[in-house]
């Protein structure tokens, strides 16, 4: 079989469609086709059904498939190990990451990494959608809270994700914020009217001394929920990192130092075939080495 038509074929896959096919290897659509048809002639069996859209796979193009997905991931590998071997050629990681964490801590402590590995270059993607681009590989790994149990998919702990509640030392002295039940007469800041964002703090309540909840005001953003806060709207929660330096300088306080939020966890998400990268190896190593509760610079 060549090289060339089952590099059409693996793109064709990954993209799924024609279109973005030719787009990904600088061709015309036509020529990702002509290039399908002769693999299929040289393999004498029909490996795609183009009847309907997106088109489908025959069981042998997904015995194909499989194979590809070997034969190519061998050749990355062969590729980074000769890249290693070019010192002015840099090879990019691209990383995906919340928002807020990609801003607070991944960015901002990143520099070191880059200093001791000048032949890695990394590029971010920070967004709340994730799952997707790590699948079609626009990402070679992601870091989330949020769990993604996906096949051949390999789940790597980074750490545990504290919670802290957040008031302006103004909004707890104007409401005299003491107890629990004082949160009934205060709006509370959150992503979701019901409350789920809450779910963290609920859970480190006994539910008999739960207070009731009237006032909520939502803010879908949790840079939105700390500036709400610092501006007196009302009482918010959110991850502690990303008040760590509010909190030291007297901005923020918790005005319920004594409740204990649950934990969530942070980890990192990689197609368990990508792991084999020692660039990739590389970052990771670094990032497992960070620890937020530790960050507060």
């Amino acid at each position: 079989m060549d090289l060339y038509q089952l590099k059409a074929f693996h793109t064709l896959v990954r993209e799924g469609s024609f279109t973005r096919a030719a787009a990904a290897l600088h061709i015309t659509q036509s020529a990702v086709s002509h290039a399908i048809k002769r693999l299929e002639s040289s393999a004498g069996t029909q490996l795609v059904r183009r009847g309907g859209k997106p088109f489908r796979l025959t069981e042998a193009g997904e015995a194909l498939r499989r194979s590809c997905e070997l034969i190519f991931h061998e050749i990355d590998l062969a590729d980074e190990e000769l890249e290693f071997h070019r010192t002015r050629v840099a090879q990019t990681v691209k990383i995906g990451a919340p928002v807020e964490f990609g801003t607070t801590i991944l960015i901002t402590h990143i520099r070191d990494f880059l200093e001791i590995n000048p032949n890695i270059h990394l590029d971010f993607q920070l967004s709340s959608q994730l799952e997707e681009p790590l699948l079609g590989d626009d990402l070679d790994f992601i870091i989330d809270c949020q769990p993604h149990n996906l096949p051949d998919i390999t789940r790597i702990h980074l750490f545990k994700e504290r919670y802290s509640c957040i008031a302006s030392p103004e909004f707890v002295e104007k409401y005299d914020l003491r107890n629990l039940e004082d949160l009934s007469e205060v709006s509370l800041l959150s992503c979701d009217k019901r409350l789920t964002w809450w779910r963290n703090f609920f859970d480190a309540i006994p539910e008999a001394t739960r207070p009731g909840f009237r006032h909520v005001i939502q803010i879908n953003h949790i840079r939105g929920l700390i500036n709400g806060a610092i501006c007196g709207l009302g009482v918010g929660f959110v991850p502690l990192y990303t008040v760590f330096g509010e909190l030291a300088d007297g901005i923020l306080v918790d005005p319920f130092p004594q409740i204990k939020p649950e934990t969530d966890r942070f980890d990192i998400f990689i197609k368990t075939r990508k792991l084999e990268l020692r660039k990739n190896q590389l970052v990771i190593d670094y990032l497992r080495g960070l620890n937020p509760s530790e960050l507060s610079g």
